[in-house]
């Protein structure tokens, strides 16, 4: 019983100490920096909820959530055809919600573990991007960088 205790207190510090990590990581450096831009929004949300929209000129972002939720609402935001942007996203027992208008690509590269990315986007918004890209003008794109970590990122229409 002592041993399967010190499993669990190792665990649970190391995944403490991994978010903390991750949370206050430096800036990027080297050939994944690039194409980030140091301006954009910032929502992180610990323990409670967070939520952000924005209109007008989208820059990228970082959003994160541990043990919480944060919601980054793009909707409104505009991003020139074929401009692309980042977002870093962390999420670590708790939960990521973007929103991005019908017709934006997203292409999701962050890591989940023990956690889940989803796209709810319907046939619609899919359908947007093709005839964008079908008519010879490329569809802004949203490139999703970070981890999830026992926990989910949700992508919305």
């Amino acid at each position: 019983m002592a041993e399967r205790r010190t499993h669990t207190e190792f665990w649970v510090v190391f995944g403490i100490l991994l978010a903390v990590l991750l949370v206050i990581q430096l800036p990027p450096k080297g050939p994944l920096a690039a194409g980030r831009s140091e301006q954009g929004l910032q929502l992180f949300s610990m323990l409670s909820g967070g939520q952000r929209a924005t209109d007008g000129p989208f820059h990228g972002a970082n959003v994160g959530a541990v043990m919480g939720g944060s919601t980054l609402d793009l909707r409104r935001a505009t991003l020139a055809p074929g401009e692309e942007a980042v977002i870093d996203v962390l999420a670590v027992l708790g939960g990521v919600v973007i929103r991005v208008p019908d017709g934006w690509i997203v292409d999701t590269k962050a890591l989940p573990v023990f956690g889940g990315v989803t796209d709810h986007r319907g046939h619609r918004a899919r359908t947007a991007a093709a005839e964008s890209s079908a008519e010879g003008v490329p569809p802004p794109r949203i490139v999703l960088h970070g981890a999830i970590l026992f926990g989910g990122l949700r992508i919305a229409s």
